[in-house]
């Protein structure tokens, strides 16, 4: 949970009186990140690519995430994959305690059928600028 301060909002008063009159404005914002978790299943032929950079492991900066979608690639025709979308496991084997270098070994040999567990940031809620205006009709 966030306070909001009057640097968040504007709020413009119209009328005769307009800066003798008080605005209550209770705004309630959730700014704790959000997540959700998917399954992604891709069929990809022998000898072919996902199409998909992944950043991240045990040993570099933090939990294998997807960084890059190549164009025309098996991953973004999938429509399921995003740039940012944190891997948790490939075919049902968890990826937090691999080596980065150990993850791309797997997904390189993996067979044709993959299974990703895919966490993804759900869309944020309440972060539109907003903008009152108030016409007071008596003070």
């Amino acid at each position: 949970m966030k306070w909001l301060n009057e640097s968040d909002f504007h709020v413009t008063m119209h009328g005769p009186c307009a800066g003798a009159c008080v605005l209550i404005v209770c705004v309630c914002v959730c700014t704790d990140e959000q997540r959700g978790v998917t399954t992604v299943e891709l069929i990809k032929k022998e000898g072919t690519s996902l199409g998909l950079t992944i950043s991240g492991g045990c040993d570099k900066d933090g939990k294998p995430r997807v960084s890059n979608l190549r164009p025309g690639g098996l991953a973004i025709r999938s429509d399921q994959l995003n740039v940012g979308d944190y891997i948790k496991s490939v075919n049902g084997i968890n990826l937090s305690k691999l080596r980065h270098d150990e993850i791309i070994s797997m997904l390189k040999n993996i067979g044709e059928r993959v299974v990703l567990e895919v966490e993804y940031e759900l869309p944020p809620f309440g972060t539109d600028t907003k903008t009152f205006t108030f016409t007071p009709v008596s003070c």
